[in-house]
């Protein structure tokens, strides 16, 4: 049960581990954990392999895999409890270079017409005024209606989002969201360790950690006071996705990361102010 997720996390094997910083840099992931693996969710949200994280079920289908309307994927998002509007990274937004936007809520996509019944188009409504600092973007669902029905036949619930959450360095954390194939940069070993042996991509995972830092520091020194560290492994496509607490409220989000250190987050402050901005 979740109890028994909480003492895992406190756990020292699932703590933070030393790992090997060579110095790439990834602006969209990173590989962190050599001892946790990112689980992934089968077509009904369990998660193979693992029982302790089913808790996470309900809330796992409030994520979606952001994609064209022919079905490239692009990045992660998710959908905010009680509204139309769904929350990424303003970077994937870009991405789409002006094409039109899908947001599909299944956990192991197959193609669009095999998942129709679970796309709804959004459209881009707003981003931080400042958005090569705060990557956030907010979208909403283009039919609202039909939105809604979506959400009803397949409990789609949507995520609490925390503003006034106060993140501590060493807590438990978890980021759910699509993970994509991985970087040319990135570790093999690293790779195998967190995601197995020829893993499948494009699917829903979760991956669990840590808070590393209330400052997001590179390697370079550069500091980024609005964003934490954490060492939740995270593949390509996996920008946007929410990091949620011990009861899977979202208290970040995914924005970037640096190989073989750790992930940096959006604080959930932010992301309400640019919700309050698109209001």
């Amino acid at each position: 049960g979740l109890e028994c997720a909480r003492s895992r996390m406190a756990d020292p094997r699932w703590m933070s581990a030393t790992t090997q910083d060579d110095g790439r840099f990834d602006r969209e992931e990173a590989l962190v954990r050599r001892d946790r693996p990112a689980l992934a969710y089968t077509q009904d949200y369990k998660l193979e392999g693992e029982k302790w994280e089913d808790e996470s079920t309900p809330f796992a289908r409030s994520i979606c895999r952001l994609q064209t309307k022919e079905g490239e994927f692009i990045g992660s998002g998710w959908l905010l409890k009680d509204s139309t509007k769904v929350i990424t990274n303003h970077k994937v937004v870009n991405d789409f270079g002006g094409r039109d936007i899908y947001a599909c809520f299944r956990a192991v996509p197959k193609d669009p017409t095999a998942d129709a019944a679970y796309i709804q188009q959004v459209k881009y409504v707003k981003s931080h005024a400042n958005s090569d600092v705060f990557d956030i973007a907010v979208l909403e669902f283009v039919n609202p209606a039909a939105a809604k029905k979506m959400c009803t036949d397949h409990k789609i619930n949507g995520l609490v989002l925390k503003p006034k959450y106060k993140v501590e360095r060493g807590e438990g954390v978890r980021v759910i969201g699509y993970s994509g194939a991985p970087g040319p940069l990135q570790d093999k070993k690293l790779l195998e360790a967190n995601f197995g042996k020829n893993p499948t991509y494009n699917i829903l995972r979760l991956s669990a950690g840590t808070v590393m830092a209330l400052v997001w520091e590179d390697s370079k020194k550069n500091k980024f006071p609005n964003r934490f560290g954490h060492d939740c492994s995270v593949l390509n496509g996996g920008e946007g996705s929410p990091v949620l607490n011990d009861d899977f409220e979202v208290i970040g989000m995914q924005c970037s990361g640096e190989e073989g250190t750790f992930n940096d987050a959006e604080y959930p402050a932010d992301i309400k102010a640019v919700l309050d901005q698109s209001a």
